[in-house]
């Protein structure tokens, strides 16, 4: 249902749906919002690893819309700290 108005899944996902800003897919289901884009949850991964985000990532100052785990962060961090010295 959308304003008022039913739909079948199919014209909800070809019409209405926000599109998933990993895959590009319609979400039909469950959707994530995080960086200002809505995500089918699984599609919402670490940049490093691929292992799915749920609740908290982290973001790079020089890096922004690339998320990372909270392990992925600090080994990046780290070996951009050894290539500067």
């Amino acid at each position: 249902e959308h304003g008022g108005e039913r739909f079948c899944e199919a014209c909800f996902a070809a019409t209405i749906a926000s599109r998933c800003a990993r895959c590009l897919e319609p979400i039909t289901g469950t959707e994530t919002t995080a960086l200002q884009k809505t995500w089918h949850p699984a599609c919402l991964k670490c940049a490093q690893c691929a292992a799915q985000l749920e609740g908290r990532f982290y973001l790079l100052d020089h890096k922004p819309g690339v998320p990372y785990c909270s392990f992925c962060v600090k080994g990046v961090q780290n070996q951009e700290q050894q290539q500067v010295t």
